[in-house]
């Protein structure tokens, strides 16, 4: 039985304690710079100031599940998606040099190599598209025409899936980890998709919207509706976002 290609990759990617550990002091400069990805050619939509949840901690924690039934009647509207995107992603600190080092998630040397891009099929006071969320300015970035959006659907695996209101899907800058962890840097990768999808389930679980983390997109399709190369930065990971539709129990 051939090895399996998991088993490679689990191997090349342990931990080693390194012979020396450099001080914060030595670190080169690329290891200590955040990275931004701006689209400065599109349309800028500036969101409004997001809603707190308002409900207890434990009440959105028991809430949450997945949803597979989404309403084809229901919209987003600007301040959902505010909302949604600043809980789940957003920067709620900044250092005194403006490094912007702590937002809603946890990430591996404060990298931040995930970067969010929300598909909207059904938009409430904005157009539909397909937009970069600009973390920095908390603004979104229309990157592809409407008429995109059913080639985002066909690269969806379950048929339930293409009911949604959106589609947010994570990349990944795989450089801004893996050039200061390594190959164990792919790991931390996936694991900070993890936290972001979690943060994503509970905000709209606050908010009344359905969700479903999605394993099964065509990464290869995505990548080049999202212009992306696959390689030094591709799709890992998405969810899709709705309201849930009840089904009759007659």
């Amino acid at each position: 039985m051939p090895t399996p290609i998991y088993s490679f990759f689990h191997e090349k990617s342990k931990f080693e304690i390194p012979k020396q550990i450099l001080s914060e002091k030595e670190w080169p400069e690329e290891w200590k710079k955040i990275q931004f990805k701006t689209y400065p050619n599109s349309r800028v939509v500036k969101l409004p100031h997001p809603s707190p949840p308002t409900k207890s901690i434990n009440t959105i924690l028991i809430s949450r599940r997945s949803v597979r039934n989404f309403q084809e009647s229901h919209y987003l509207t600007l301040l959902d998606l505010s909302s949604l995107l600043f809980y789940s992603a957003g920067i709620i600190q900044t250092d005194q040099d403006n490094s912007y080092r702590r937002r809603m998630y946890p990430s591996a040397g404060a990298r931040f190599p995930i970067e969010i891009y929300a598909v909207i099929f059904r938009a409430d006071g904005f157009e539909n598209g397909t937009y970069h969320y600009n973390v920095k300015n908390h603004t979104i970035e229309k990157i592809a025409p409407t008429e995109e959006l059913f080639k985002f659907r066909d690269a969806l695996a379950y048929e339930w899936s293409k009911d949604a209101t959106a589609l947010v899907i994570f990349t990944a800058t795989f450089d801004r980890m893996v050039n200061k962890y390594g190959e164990r840097g792919y790991r931390y990768v996936l694991l900070e998709a993890g936290h972001i999808s979690q943060n994503f389930y509970l905000v709209a679980t606050a908010l009344e919207m359905g969700m479903v983390a999605l394993g099964g997109i065509a990464d290869k399709v995505v990548d080049t509706l999202l212009e992306l190369d696959g390689l030094s930065e591709s799709v890992v990971y998405g969810v899709a976002i709705g309201k849930e539709k009840r089904l009759s129990t007659e």
